[in-house]
């Protein structure tokens, strides 16, 4: 509870040094009115996530803001911090952070996998208290690693004490990661050639568990649609100006980016 209340008080203190002294003055009759200057400030906006940028979460979010960004011009000031981890953060800590104002919006992954009891209520109750119990020893163990190798190995001088700590708390991380439950829901990325894919979805359709067999499903399904092209909206955008300075040669551009969209 206390290292939530001091990354929130750091993390607000924060975001009004960036936000430039937005509180307005008050006048001789004790009102408050906006400056002038506040009229034409921009809306400011700030995305953030728990991944590296070049993530598919971190890309979806940049997606969303260069749609605001295209739709409304000047009126936004769109910020990214797109892994909230390399500042000392957790992902757990999207959500206050997201409620108190220091990020516009944030995505998370919804926890874990739950299964479809049915009717059986007990079996569901049971289930859902030892995930919470996991994850619970998780965050026990791994604050009690964190203060194990804090005490065990001692900071280079020339790092700096928020990198320090940033490196601990991932080592206690690994350590702990034992404890989650298998239905942790998590994210996996891989190249992989067709025949691979193949393979690897048979494997999970013929699998006992069903959701294992509905992971294999999906694979499917995503391996049957095309993939996301971040520069659509761009291209499209190019395809039409130059078919505005020349029909021809604007048909034979929207030819090409119809055969790239297959």
């Amino acid at each position: 509870m206390l290292r939530r209340q001091l990354l929130k008080t750091t993390a607000l203190a924060v975001a009004g040094a960036m936000a430039g002294g937005l509180r307005a003055p008050k006048t001789a009759a004790g009102q408050q009115t906006a400056p002038a200057s506040a009229t034409n400030r921009p809306i400011r906006i700030v995305m953030g996530g728990y991944s590296p940028s070049s993530t598919a979460f971190s890309l979806a979010l940049k997606r969303i803001g260069d749609r605001l960004k295209a739709r409304l011009g000047d009126e936004v000031d769109i910020k990214y911090v797109y892994n909230v981890l390399d500042l000392g953060y957790r992902e757990d800590d999207l959500n206050w952070m997201v409620a108190d104002g220091v990020l516009t919006l944030a995505y998370q992954s919804s926890g874990y996998f739950t299964p479809d009891f049915g009717t059986d209520a007990v079996a569901l109750a049971l289930y859902q208290d030892t995930i919470k119990n996991l994850f619970g020893e998780y965050e026990a163990i791994s604050e009690g690693m964190f203060r194990w190798l804090e005490q065990r190995t001692p900071k280079p001088e020339e790092m700096k004490q928020d990198q320090y700590e940033r490196t601990l708390r991932a080592r206690a991380f690994d350590i702990s990661r034992y404890m989650l439950p298998l239905a942790t829901n998590t994210s996996l990325g891989q190249i992989v050639n067709a025949r691979t894919l193949e393979t690897q979805i048979s494997r999970l359709l013929s699998n006992p568990f069903q959701e294992v067999r509905t992971l294999g499903a999906l694979l499917k399904d995503a391996a049957r649609n095309p993939s996301v092209n971040i520069n659509q909206e761009k291209w499209a955008g190019l395809v039409a100006e130059v078919r505005a300075l020349n029909a021809d040669l604007g048909e034979r551009a929207a030819a090409l980016h119809r055969q790239v969209e297959r």
